[in-house]
């Protein structure tokens, strides 16, 4: 599993195990944010940045 997934992941099981409603929406933005970086670097065909939390490597 590439690093976007598992952080996508690691951020839904978070969330659902948060009792804060504003906590789990903040997780459960995250994990739509790193699967879409996931979707974008598969479509890309290349590998994924060597810190996938830093942005400003990114295009």
């Amino acid at each position: 599993m590439d690093d976007y997934r598992r952080l996508q992941k690691t951020c839904e099981s978070q969330a659902a195990l948060s009792s804060s409603p504003a906590t789990r929406t903040a997780l459960l933005e995250m994990a739509e944010e790193y699967r879409k970086r996931a979707e974008c670097t598969a479509l890309r065909g290349g590998g994924e940045p060597a810190n996938p939390g830093r942005t400003e490597d990114l295009d």
